[in-house]
């Protein structure tokens, strides 16, 4: 099940200076790099894991146990499994290879809203079939800070026979290493590498025969929820943790043969005959196309040709569609007629007939989405010596040019089970993550635009729903929200960016966290969201949208310094201001504040309370964050004393933190010195405030 995004034509403006691109219709970069669905004969799915092979810099050398993966040459030929959610940016890969006396598993898991001590990984093994021999991983990587000293993981427990899985775990395998390393700040990502022994008398995985293999993901929330990422996908999700991890019985196999090359293809792939190869024409024949590629192998490792090998094309609106909720394509020859052979080591494309979109289609498919679709394409054979890497891909990605980027995208509660609870809405989290990116001229990163560098901001909302079944673990009740996906855009602008500034808007979303927002969708209904994103050249004026004006109210405590507190106990103030902001990150504000300074009492005499009316002007320095901002200020004016009305001019200068709470509201503390130039001497005080601003 997944989130309904439907799409509509962006608008921007003032584009002459920025890199025109054509829209991608639907262009999702997705991997869907499931490792191998079952081969015939075996009822589960299957994955292999290919022996350490050598490469330039390495020679049969296994991964280096750091926790850092990527750029680890010890990791190639290894068996490689994407959760994918339709972006770039995959929320958890998984890898697996050996060598003669040891297991190695990496896990990369990105876009988790915060670092809990609750997230963890659950990997099962089953090595021949017997209660008493199947083993059970819990690791939990994660402190609250991250990743712990020496790249430990804060706890790892094991059990040997899972008829004891409910009782105290047992001491690891020697030999066993597991490293983590973490980074990022709401939200972040953790990756973790393990080395596990494969003797008997360890995790007792044979060499010559399959075996159960299991694997879970649990991303826990401090808002209560968690996301599961298990394989297999049909295994049950794990309830009333930690004693009923899912049956044997449903986990996938695990093989040691390294026989699971086979069919593959990504999104990149699927293409149409237009210009771009993602565009589909409403004024011309749409022919669609998979490039199919082959690896397979047999028993003794030599390259083998699949065959019988046809391609289905389906249709859906721009986003993340629920399963049900793709059509096919009505192009003749969908599925593609005839069965084809992939030949040995290399690639045949299939293709559909032509589809010349009607009337209706266009409205239907263009004119109502701006032209916006996802293609999604699955391969199928009943060829029993042809195996799948990955039997599907879609893409799913929508491209565009900056300044000003604007899109809506609607959620959908079509294609879901009744809501929890019997309610009639469902909730979907959305969680926001982005990635900036530059590429010097005439490099092949990006796209160029003549000598100018390309920047490119990657934004993608990966979507929860909450489906009112838990988890408990350590005594916490968790809540299990569903991965739907997720939907996003790729930004691209000719020149250098100062700084990308993105908003995501709609009635009935409400911002639960840094990064992260909540809406309710009806049941088969849906609401609409509006994502606006741009690009700040330096020393250009702010993008349309920027709000200038801000007006603010704030109250604290005064305090008397040196001379000044002989004579005065600190007391309460109040004021407001007037800010406009002349760019991003510096503004000017006019500024009242009433102070008021208690008096004392010295034996018989008593000196009454003194008010001080300040009026000044200041210059405020941003820093160029959001939501959480620090600012610096300093300015003058003039303070008038009562009683007396006597009015001397004065300084001051401080600082303190804004929180945007939403782009049109924030709170804010901060603190301030003020130096008053009196007759004969300076009267300085302090005062700390906290206040709230609206911009218009």
């Amino acid at each position: 099940m997944r989130l309904t995004i439907h799409s509509r034509k962006p608008q921007m403006r003032g584009q002459s200076r920025f890199l025109q691109q054509a829209y991608l219709t639907g262009a999702l970069v997705s991997l869907l790099l499931i490792a191998s669905m079952a081969k015939a004969g075996l009822p589960n799915p299957r994955l292999c894991f290919p022996d350490v092979i050598s490469t330039p810099d390495t020679f049969l050398t296994p991964p280096n146990l750091d926790g850092i993966v990527v750029g680890d040459n010890g990791w190639t030929s290894s068996f490689r499994y994407v959760f994918q959610n339709g972006t770039p940016d995959p929320n958890v890969v998984v890898q697996g290879i050996k060598d003669a006396n040891f297991l190695y598993l990496s896990f990369e898991v990105n876009a988790d809203p915060s670092f809990d001590t609750a997230d963890m990984i659950v990997i099962g093994f089953d090595p021949d079939g017997t209660t008493a021999n199947q083993r059970r991983l819990h690791i939990f990587p994660l402190f609250t800070t991250g990743a712990g000293v020496g790249g430990n993981p804060q706890l790892v427990q094991y059990w040997k026979d899972s008829a004891t899985w409910g009782g105290p775990p047992q001491a690891l395998p020697a030999g066993t290493i597991i490293k983590v390393t973490a980074s990022g700040a709401g939200p972040v990502a953790w990756n973790v590498e393990m080395k596990l022994p494969t003797a008997a008398a360890a995790f007792g995985i044979p060499s010559a025969t399959s075996f159960g293999f299991y694997f879970n993901t649990l991303v826990f929330d401090s808002g209560g929820v968690v996301a599961e990422r298990h394989w297999p996908l049909s295994s049950p999700d794990i309830q009333l943790f930690p004693n009923n991890t899912p049956s044997p019985s449903t986990w996938g196999t695990g093989d040691y043969s390294g026989g699971c090359n086979g069919v593959s293809i990504s999104p990149l792939d699927i293409t149409t005959n237009q210009t771009p190869t993602s565009k589909i024409a409403t004024d011309a024949g749409n022919i669609f196309s998979v490039l199919v590629h082959n690896d397979s192998i047999d028993s003794t490792g030599a390259p083998i040709a699949a065959n019988q090998v046809d391609a289905t094309f389906k249709i859906a609106n721009f986003g993340l569609t629920s399963p049900n909720m793709w059509t096919l394509v009505p192009a003749p020859g969908n599925p593609t007629t005839g069965l084809s052979t992939i030949p040995a080591n290399g690639t045949n494309t299939l293709s559909t007939g032509t589809w010349t979109l009607s009337p209706t289609e266009i409205t239907t498919y263009s004119t109502l989405n701006g032209g916006h679709q996802c293609i999604l394409v699955e391969l199928d054979s009943p060829a029993a010596n042809t195996t799948f890497v990955n039997k599907s891909a879609w893409r799913n990605m929508d491209f565009g040019p900056a300044s000003v980027f604007e899109r809506p995208a609607e959620i959908s509660g079509k294609g879901y089970e009744p809501p929890p609870g019997g309610g009639s809405s469902y909730d979907f989290d959305l969680l926001v993550t982005t990635r900036e990116e530059r590429s010097a001229p005439n490099k092949t990163v990006m796209a160029a635009a003549g000598n100018q560098p390309v920047s490119q901001l990657t934004w993608i909302a990966h979507g929860y729903r909450h489906t009112g079944r838990y988890i408990v673990s350590f005594r916490k009740r968790y809540e299990i929200v569903e991965d739907v996906g997720a939907f996003g855009y790729i930004v691209q602008h000719a020149g250098e960016v100062k700084a990308w500034l993105h908003e995501l808007k709609g009635a009935g979303l409400e911002k639960i966290g840094e990064n992260r927002y909540r809406i309710k969708v009806p049941q088969n209904g849906a609401v609409t969201v509006n994502t606006t994103i741009e690009a700040v050249e330096p020393g250009n004026p702010p993008p349309a949208g920027f709000k200038r004006w801000g007006l603010s109210l704030h109250a604290g405590a005064s305090i008397p310094h040196g001379n000044f507190d002989n004579l005065f106990n600190p007391g309460p103030n109040v004021g407001f201001d007037l800010e406009y902001r002349l760019t991003p990150t510096f503004s000017l504000e006019g500024i009242y504040t009433f102070h008021r300074f208690r008096g004392q009492t010295f034996g018989t005499v008593s000196v009454g309370d003194l008010n001080v009316h300040q009026f000044s002007v200041n210059g405020k320095v941003y820093g160029n964050t959001s939501p959480v901002r620090p600012f610096f200020n300093f300015g003058g004016g003039a303070y008038v004393f009562t009683p007396g009305a006597n009015t001397h001019g004065g300084l001051n200068i401080g600082g303190g933190v804004q929180f945007d709470v939403t782009p049109t509201f924030a709170i804010d503390g901060m603190y301030n010195y003020h130096n008053v130039f009196t007759s004969g001497s300076n009267t300085p005080f302090s005062t700390v405030q906290f206040g709230v601003r609206w911009r218009f």
